[in-house]
């Protein structure tokens, strides 16, 4: 088979950190990873994540994936294969922490009568609350959010996609988390008309139950 021995050079030049083959790379084959991913019909915005992954695997030391090419075949499909994996990887990752969500769902229903009364009676309340809560958010937060919950990325993942240290993601998303919590409790005690035993018992059960609904509605 013949190998493509320009492709190949511009991958060893990349490997060797040189910038202007950086640059033609990312110039030429990002358009590659677009046309792959917009073949499997993802979103923009999870296309767009799903990219930034891709192009980091394939360049960033200390075993950049574009050391595994071997110029056997053209450098803008080897590329799209690569992308294409790494798609459905993110696609199989997302099914099964939903199937995990739900599972955990199910553990967590209340076997209490009136506990599951409140729980069937109340959830709408509760979305309407944190949704109302979720707005209120900049633009800034909603993203680190959709990176953690929606994207399933980890910790460091996080950090780096906003640019930030990972100590600094971390307290973000705990703030995060009381903000929300908190704006959707108070949200709840302005607007339902409840008796005040009522009242706290939906409120108890919302704080118990708090992390496993907040991964559901944000996805």
């Amino acid at each position: 088979m013949t190998r493509h021995a320009d492709d190949l050079a511009l991958a060893t030049a990349c490997l060797a950190g040189t910038r202007s083959a950086l640059a033609t790379f990312r110039s030429r084959h990002g358009l590659d990873i677009d046309v792959a991913l917009e073949r499997l019909g993802l979103d923009q915005g999870t296309a767009g994540d799903v990219k930034s992954a891709v192009l980091e695997k394939l360049l960033s030391p200390p075993a950049p994936k574009l050391a595994q090419y071997t110029g056997q075949g053209p450098l803008g499909a080897w590329i799209k294969a690569v992308a294409t994996r790494e798609a459905m990887s993110v696609r199989r990752t997302a099914a099964r922490r939903r199937d995990l969500l739900d599972a955990a769902g199910d553990a967590l229903t209340p076997m209490d009568p009136e506990l599951a009364f409140l729980k069937r009676h109340y959830r709408d309340a509760f979305r309407e609350a944190f949704h109302a809560t979720l707005e209120g958010l900049g633009a800034e937060d909603k993203l680190l959010l959709r990176y953690r919950f929606v994207d399933a990325l980890t910790l460091p993942q996080c950090a780096a996609a906003c640019g930030v240290h990972r100590a600094t993601a971390a307290r973000r998303l705990a703030t995060l988390r009381t903000t929300l919590f908190e704006g959707t409790r108070a949200h709840m005690t302005r607007n339902l008309d409840v008796p005040e035993g009522d009242l706290e018992s939906i409120l108890r059960l919302i704080q118990s139950n708090f992390d496993v609904s907040m991964q559901r509605l944000l996805d």
